[in-house]
This record gives structure tokens, sequence and C-alpha cells, in this order.
């Protein structure tokens, strides 16, 4: 005989017994488990098919509904983002624990794999900056492309400047400094950092285990050339000599006028400045930095550091210059 389409849906029961109750109805993977001894942790919803009109169905058919499915997780935003938009969001606690997920501070998640980036872990602690928070000292110089010396590791503390008046920031990753002015900041690649002229007075000033060893004067002389030679934003001799004359009684004050003196423009590496101060310690007058040669009236080249009264030019060649047959000839034949 064949079934309609609802008596097609009927299953009759896997297992049946009777009790003094009535019988006992059991369905689908229940049943099975039953018969091994162990009860189903969520059994399977049951109802007894009630029919008017139809074929008569046997006492104790069932058929089986579908438990509920639950809920879908809400994807996570992407990161770097606050913890409070997230759970906002629906996101669980289980999510934010998640090993793919860093937490820089308190209230923050990243990517774990970009943890030890610099440019990502300051764009994550930015999301909970106030207004007037600025990265200053060591982290503004590491983001503005400025050399440190290699016992400054930029990643290892965040420095991080707040308008005066307000509290300093407080926590494991961050070192606070209070007292920048909102014409002392800028945003660098999306990010509120200290201006040049103020992240060298800073820097100059430093001190301290937590703040990082101080500079020599060889060091703050470099950094005053690298300061020099920013194209963006653009930095001139004159802007630091009024930083400096801002910084009355400031600590390191008179290092910093000091590297000023020695420093000079057009400088292109760190070993450029080393060459000149060595070359000066030793006895010879400072060289011209940034002198355009002409023979003829015509432009022939711009060495390191010359001293064109005697004809005599210096050049500092990095490993970069002997990397491949066409720079060393364009260097042999500059």
């Amino acid at each position: 005989m064949r079934l309609s389409g609802v008596e097609s849906a009927i299953r009759p029961p896997i297992a049946a017994s009777r009790s003094p109750s009535g019988p006992v109805r059991q369905c689908g993977l229940g049943a099975g488990r039953a018969s091994r001894g162990r009860a189903s942790a969520r059994p399977a919803r049951v109802r007894q098919l009630s029919t008017g009109t139809g074929p008569r169905l046997h006492e104790g058919t069932e058929i089986c509904e579908p438990l509920p499915v639950p809920a879908a997780l809400v994807p996570l935003p992407p990161t770097p983002f606050l913890v409070a938009d997230a759970c906002a969001a629906g996101c669980t606690r289980d999510q934010l624990r998640h090993p793919a997920l860093h937490t820089p501070v308190r209230g923050v998640r990243m990517a774990a794999g970009t943890a030890n980036d610099l440019d990502a872990l300051c764009r994550a602690v930015a999301l909970t900056f106030r207004a007037g928070d600025a990265f200053s000292h060591v982290t503004a110089a590491a983001l503005l492309g400025l050399p440190l010396p290699a016992h400054h590791q930029p990643t290892e503390r965040l420095h991080v400047s707040s308008s005066p008046g307000s509290r300093s920031r407080d926590a494991a990753l961050l070192v606070g400094h209070s007292g920048v002015l909102a014409q002392q900041t800028f945003r660098h690649r999306g990010l509120p950092v200290t201006v040049p002229a103020r992240t060298w007075l800073d820097l100059g000033s430093m001190t301290g285990t937590d703040a990082g060893d101080r500079l020599t004067r060889e060091e703050l002389v470099v950094l005053t050339d690298a300061v020099l030679a920013l194209r963006h934003p653009a930095t001139t001799r004159l802007a630091l000599e009024r930083a400096l004359s801002w910084f009355v009684g400031g600590r390191g004050r008179r290092d910093l006028r000091t590297a000023l003196s020695a420093a000079r423009s057009f400088v292109d590496s760190p070993m450029e400045t080393r060459v000149r101060l060595l070359l000066v310690a030793s006895g010879f007058p400072c060289p011209v930095v940034g002198a355009d040669l002409l023979a003829e009236d015509q432009w022939v080249a711009r060495p390191d550091m010359c001293w064109p009264q005697a004809r005599i030019a210096i050049e500092y060649d990095g490993a970069h210059h002997y990397s491949s047959q066409h720079q060393m000839r364009s260097d042999v034949a500059r």
C-alpha cells in the first residue's frame, strides 16, 4: 500500500517497552544510546501524531523533530579592536581569549602575529588614547625613522606623552610622560606623534632605567643630523634652535646645544656622521657636508664631505654600494 506524504514521514519507534505509565517512546540516536546503557545528553524531542482523518496510526508511533540549532557566533571585528566594542557586538569571552589574539594593554586585542611590529602595536594602543595623548621619546623617534642605539628596543616599552594637567598613562607596556602641548604633536601615518623638534628635546633629556639609558654625545649628534635630514616633515636648524629657547631649564639642554652646533644638514646616514666626528677628533678641520662640485660650470657630484680648498672629497660606502656591479661602476665613475 502506498503511503501518503504525511505517513511517509512517520517512523516506527526503534525500541519500545511497556511500563505501568504506558509505552516508552524512543527515537533516533537516543534509542541506540539507551540500548547500550548510556543516556543521551540531549534527547530528541518527539510528539505524538494526531490524525483526525486518513489511515489509522499504530499506538506509539512518533515523529522526530530536530533540536534547535545554536545561534552562529558573531565574528570578531578586524584587529586591532576594543574589547568593549566586541562585547557590544555579541562576541563571547571565549572568542576574546583565542590564542590568535594578543593583549597589548587592557581592553584591547590585536593579532598575535604582529605583536612585535612597532606600527601595529602603536595602532592597537592608540585605540585607548585620550585627547592630547601622543607617542613620544624613543617611540616617536622610531616611528619617524630616526636612528637609535641598539640598546633602545622600541617595542619593549611605548612612550606616551599627555597634555599638561592630564594624568600620565600607566600600564605595563607604557612609559607615561606629561606636559606635551597640542602644537608639539602631529599625525604621522595616522598616528599621533610628537613633532621632530619636540622628539629631539625628549631624547636629549632621557635618563633613568625606565626611560632607557641616556644618549652619548656622539649618538646625540647622529640623531640631530638625522632630524635635520628629515623631509616629511622637514625640520630646519632654526626650528631646533627655537625649541631649545623654549626648553629653558630642561634636562640635557647643554648637551642638546652642543650636539646642534656639531650637527650638519644633508647627511645621508649615521656612519657619515661618525666618520665626520672621527676626523674632527683626529685633528682635521671639520669637512664641508653637502657641497656641490662643479667642473666648467657643470655639476659633477655631491660627495658626502669634502675640503674644497684642498680639493679632497670623502665618500662613505656602505654595504649596499657593493650589492651590484652597476652600483660599483657608478660609484667609481662619480
